[in-house]
């Protein structure tokens, strides 16, 4: 059926690219792959809120100690006088 001028080592081959899948990716996505990776970027995102939250709660009572310390200072330092 086919005639070959010359042999073809397989070793040495290369496959064709339409056959080469890019390394971390996948050919086709189904719908619940795609709904689970939305699952884990929602739980991220929500996770990254929390903590920010807790960082913002932390630098106002860093800051209200800092406050409260100042005036005690102010107010020693007044009656030291």
């Amino acid at each position: 059926l086919f005639t070959f001028d010359e042999e073809v080592d397989p070793v040495q081959a290369e496959p064709s690219p339409d056959t080469i899948i890019p390394s971390g990716r996948r050919r086709t996505e189904s719908f619940e792959s795609a709904a689970a990776l939305e699952n884990v970027v929602c739980k991220q995102l929500s996770t990254q809120k929390s903590i920010a939250r807790g960082q913002q709660q932390l630098v106002t009572a860093a800051a209200a100690a800092f406050a409260a310390g100042a005036l005690f200072g102010l107010l020693v330092g007044k009656k030291m006088k």
